[in-house]
């Protein structure tokens, strides 16, 4: 089990995914001397810019690419989008790589954080009060990263819900009509993520290490040596040994799940439908990794469900459920809004607005300032390179006048020895 520091990267240029992942490589090796695997990068669409998501085992690599990136972003012309200052951002881990030990404690509900226990279906139906998409548009309007976590009960304990594959692909689609439909404006997947963290149910002496590993990772990312080498070890086999009916996470794009027994065997027959060519070949044709995990079952299980909200890039307008505006408060949801307070909230963001705009006029100018920098610099390397030159030819030439000078004095001389020469 490995800790990862994820940053994403903003306001990146609309590239070819590939062609950007590339630039970005070459970019961070020349600048701070670290080899981004493709497995450590995501690149997402955010409309006219792409976002990059880095996976870094490093703080003090994140925490360096972060500063630098947000105190030099204007100097980054060969990934950024045009007249556009790229910043960056620490973020939770979006991968669903969380796995939750059945009850046990995750802390409480804040303004950034809420727990839900028991049945999702009337949580998802908007027509009811404190819906989920009451608490999407509370959590947006906030500007503050959320998340929903749906089988945890309100005292902050793991309770898991039971999904099976069906069910979670519904609950998927469910969420996404929500968020386009529900809400005004719409969301897109930009604007949140959804993933199904397994609840497994620990013993013994394995089960105090997973909540110590749990409980340094919570209380300070960067206590990495505080884990002994033994332990790390044991960590390690935790993680990359699978136990007896745990639960991996869900199939996706890039994960796919085959039962084992004898189906290895018709599994690998070119002629059956579905066989291992044509997933290798789906894989591949994706530009992207993947896995096939053979000897994994779909079957319902115990999940908690985390709806996590990002912070909207542009956020020039209140978002509105039926009409009404709604914000995420300290452990619970406001009531609509009064009249007068969306007033005050709207004048403030339109402050804000300018505010904005007037910081990317002076981006703009920075960014316009450095190329002209750049321009500069280049002719000023150009005329010192040729003021070298000329100074070498000049030296040159002086030394070829020297030469001759000396030479004719020397041919002078001979001369008159010749004369005296004949003379005699």
């Amino acid at each position: 089990m490995s800790t990862e520091f994820v940053i994403e990267i903003h306001n990146l240029k609309m590239e070819n995914d590939k062609i950007l992942r590339d630039d970005i490589q070459k970019v961070f090796q020349k600048k701070f001397t670290i080899d981004i695997a493709v497995g450590e990068l995501e690149i997402e669409d955010c409309g006219d810019t792409k976002t990059a998501t880095l996976y870094l085992q490093s703080i003090s690599d994140a925490l360096n690419i972060a500063d630098s990136i947000n105190n030099e972003g204007f100097k980054f012309t060969q990934i950024a989008k045009e007249y556009k200052k790229i910043y960056a951002n620490r973020v939770h881990n979006k991968r669903p790589l969380n796995v939750y030990l059945n009850d046990e404690n995750i802390g409480d509900e804040t303004r950034q954080r809420e727990f839900k226990e028991g049945s999702i279906d009337n949580f998802l139906r908007t027509a009811n009060t404190k819906s989920l998409a009451h608490y999407a548009c509370g959590f947006v309007n906030i500007q503050k990263d959320g998340t929903i976590f749906i089988g945890v009960d309100d005292h902050g304990k793991v309770k898991g819900v039971k999904f099976d594959h069906e069910k979670r692909d519904n609950i998927r689609t469910q969420i996404s009509r929500i968020m386009k439909c529900d809400i005004e404006p719409p969301l897109s997947t930009v604007h949140y993520s959804i993933s199904f963290a397994p609840v497994r149910t620990i013993k013994g002496e394995d089960q105090e290490l997973q909540k110590k590993i749990t409980k340094l990772i919570a209380e300070k990312d960067e206590k990495e040596n505080e884990i002994s080498s033994l332990e790390q070890y044991r960590v390690i086999r935790l993680a990359n040994v699978y136990l007896p009916d745990e639960n991996i996470g869900d199939e996706t794009r890039f994960r796919e799940f085959k039962v084992g027994g004898g189906y290895i065997d018709n599994f690998l027959k070119t002629g059956n439908l579905k066989f291992l060519a044509l997933y290798a070949c789906g894989f591949v044709n994706n530009q992207e990794a993947g896995i096939i995990y053979v000897g994994v079952n779909d079957h319902e299980d115990m999940y908690v469900l985390e709806i996590k909200f990002y912070t909207v890039d542009k956020f020039d307008k209140l978002y509105r459920v039926d009409g009404k505006v709604y914000e995420k408060r300290d452990a619970c949801l406001s009531q609509p809004l009064s009249h007068k307070r969306i007033l005050d909230w709207e004048e403030q963001i339109r402050h804000k607005q300018k505010n904005d705009e007037l910081r990317e006029q002076i981006t703009n100018y920075e960014i316009d300032k450095a190329k002209n920098q750049q321009l500069i610099d280049e002719k000023d390397q150009e005329i010192n390179k040729e003021k070298c030159l000329r100074l070498e030819k000049e030296t040159t030439v002086t030394t070829l006048e020297r030469e001759k000078s000396e030479l004719i004095k020397e041919n002078k001389k001979l001369m008159g020895k010749s004369k005296v020469c004949v003379i005699l």
